[in-house]
């Protein structure tokens, strides 16, 4: 399904119950950790096949992007389009549900290239190690 070029794709809202293999299946892909069941929001969106993201509304005016992966065997511009998809639908969703500011986070250069360049994300001038408890 390669485009060559980039447009806005058809996003879908996550179902658990149909999409979390194919989650563990792109985690696998990459080489990843697989997401925690526990760790899934019912708020996510994806680009059914080819990228997801999840957003996690708070009582604050913040809200948070995170999960964000796609699918390695989709066609690079394709995975570049579905990214930008989602973060623009959970944007959009957070922003909706009275958000003042979205926060994400990732590793990786050219997630965080996007968020800046394609998105308008600001980039922390420090790196931040996320630290996490199991409770």
């Amino acid at each position: 399904m390669a485009t060559g070029d980039r447009h806005i794709m058809k996003t879908i809202r996550f179902n658990p119950e149909k999409h979390t293999d194919t989650l563990n299946e792109w985690c696998d892909g990459w080489g990843m950790g697989r997401f925690p069941d526990e760790w899934l929001p019912t708020v996510g969106v994806m680009v059914e096949g080819v990228a997801y993201a999840s957003l996690y509304i708070t009582d604050s005016g913040v809200a948070y992007q995170e999960n964000i992966i796609s699918n390695p065997k989709a066609d690079a511009t394709d995975r570049g389009n579905a990214l930008d998809a989602v973060t623009l639908e959970i944007c959009r969703l957070a922003k909706e549900c009275g958000s003042k500011w979205l926060i994400g986070a990732s590793s990786i250069q050219p997630v965080l290239d996007r968020a800046k360049n394609v998105h308008g994300f600001m980039i922390a001038d420090k790196p931040v190690t996320q630290i996490v408890k199991a409770l």
